[in-house]
């Protein structure tokens, strides 16, 4: 995804999310319904070039 912050441009690469279904059964408002956990997968990477307010520094 190409972001735009006070004019620098950067790309960030999303972590997929995956749902997965449970076994636990709920009520939400009087309706049934099925609890689900998310897993989100980690994809940063240490030698990224980090810059704020035109400083870098490492992650």
């Amino acid at each position: 995804m190409q972001l735009i912050y006070r004019g620098q441009s950067y790309y960030v690469s999303l972590p997929a999310v995956d749902p997965v279904k449970t076994d636990k059964k709920l009520m939400y408002l009087g309706k049934p319904c099925t609890l689900m956990r998310f897993i989100v997968a980690a994809q940063r990477t240490l030698n990224e070039e980090l810059h704020y307010r035109g400083v870098r520094y490492s992650g």
